[in-house]
């Protein structure tokens, strides 16, 4: 019942008729640009760029609810200039020439300050379109900044043992950022990290933690209650940013950075357990688990070990690990055993969450701090790591699959055997 009360508040938050002008800008090209014009009292336009999901009904409701708070909000369609289809992968198609393109019939129609706000993945485009913007224009005092929400700056994914890679526009950016990143999600332990990628040609990088939520939070469709505030404070804290980056006293930028030669994200890798390509020499860990006993990696040498980073808010985590549990009990009285670690979480949240949603009969440990994040690598959850007898990792696993496969057990097997 809780539960469907927050989805009804989130429902009803949003639930408001949309007064607003459907417009476009013809580009250089002659295809047309499309965008919702949001009026409001504002002295700041905000440009919403499209969701990596798409131009769909989330984008609507954020713009809407923008507008209800008073900000002056064009929410961008950048994906049907290109006819690129609705993906993650379509936001590293978008030409930054469309980008630039509607910032400056912002700045020429509105005479406002703009600001740019993009959510994960769109942060390459912004980036993008901000960079060419500040190639062509001489005057980019009203051009504030960026607002970034948890973006999406790698190439891609690094796989386990690989150091990731920044897109090139994120070390060429020369525009200030606003960098706001929730606490349960991944990204959290390298949003110093991102901002320093950032930050590299002197521009003013700020970062503001959203506390108690996760990615995309604002269109969870089972979000907590927690969640349920903070979507209804998502304008006030992009307003927060916006306003920071417009007290700013904008620095003439003398030289303009070429942007580097840019290449396509590459496709990510089909789903399975890799071989491990960084040093096979096993961090260091040991934490309490859940009763209070310290348990450390060094203590299971002998013995293969499944090493899983998980968390409770993370579905694929609690949906793979009845599918571990089983795994255990199908080689029970051999040298195998699993350690997963919880990360940053309360310690009495995840022993509920242990009673109440998913048993296991394995130790879970405790990492309170996230301090092993950067020692292990840990980009997404659950990440997870086979360690053999003597103590070196063998191989690992970005995100979740079925542990409880005849594959599987055959490669845990052949550990074993050795």
């Amino acid at each position: 019942m809780t539960r469907f009360l927050s989805i009804l508040t989130l429902a009803l938050l949003f639930w408001q008729p949309l007064n607003a002008s459907e417009r476009s800008i013809e580009l250089e090209d002659g295809s047309d640009l499309p965008y919702q014009d949001l009026k409001a009292n504002s002295d700041i336009l905000y440009l919403l760029l499209p969701l990596e999901f798409g131009m769909h009904q989330t984008n609507a409701e954020l713009g809407r609810q923008m507008q209800r708070a008073g900000l002056h909000t064009w929410v961008v369609d950048l994906l049907s200039p290109s006819f690129l289809p609705i993906s993650t992968a379509s936001m590293d198609e978008i030409p930054a020439e469309h980008v630039s393109a509607m910032i400056k019939q912002a700045l020429k129609e509105t005479r406002k300050d703009v600001v740019l706000i993009a959510i994960g993945r769109t942060a390459i485009p912004a980036l993008r379109g901000g960079h060419h913007w500040l190639q062509q224009n001489e005057d980019h005092t009203r051009l504030k900044g960026l607002l970034l929400v948890h973006p999406k700056l790698y190439t891609a994914t690094p796989q386990a043992g690989e150091r990731p890679d920044y897109m090139p526009v994120v070390s060429a950016n020369q525009l200030p950022i606003y960098l706001l990143n929730p606490t349960q999600s991944p990204s959290r332990w390298r949003v110093l990290d991102d901002s320093k990628a950032l930050s590299q040609q002197g521009a003013e990088v700020f970062i503001k933690l959203l506390p108690g939520v996760r990615n995309f939070y604002f269109r969870n469709p089972n979000p907590s209650a927690l969640e349920v505030k903070m979507s209804q404070q998502f304008p006030a804290t992009l307003e927060q940013g916006a306003r920071l980056l417009a007290r700013l006293e904008i620095p003439v930028i003398d030289k303009l950075v070429a942007l580097p030669k840019e290449s396509k994200r590459a496709k990510p890798r089909l789903r399975k357990i890799e071989n491990y390509a960084g040093n096979p020499l096993a961090p260091a860990l040991s934490f309490p688990d859940t009763n209070g006993v310290q348990q450390t990696l060094a203590d299971y040498q002998g013995k293969v070990v499944l090493l899983n980073f998980w968390a409770t808010w993370c579905p694929p985590c609690v949906h793979e690990m009845p599918s571990m549990d089983r795994l255990q009990d199908s080689l029970k009285g051999q040298p195998f055993t699993i350690l997963a670690v919880n990360m940053a979480e309360e310690a009495e949240t995840v022993r509920t969450f242990l009673k109440r949603d998913v048993k296991v009969n394995f130790p879970v440990l405790l990492d309170s701090k996230g301090l092993a994040l950067k020692d292990w690598d840990v980009f997404v959850y659950p990440t997870s790591y086979i360690i053999d007898k003597q103590g070196r990792i063998r191989s690992a696993m970005y995100g979740a699959i079925d542990w409880d496969t005849d594959e599987v057990r055959a490669q845990m097997q052949a550990l074993i055997n050795e």
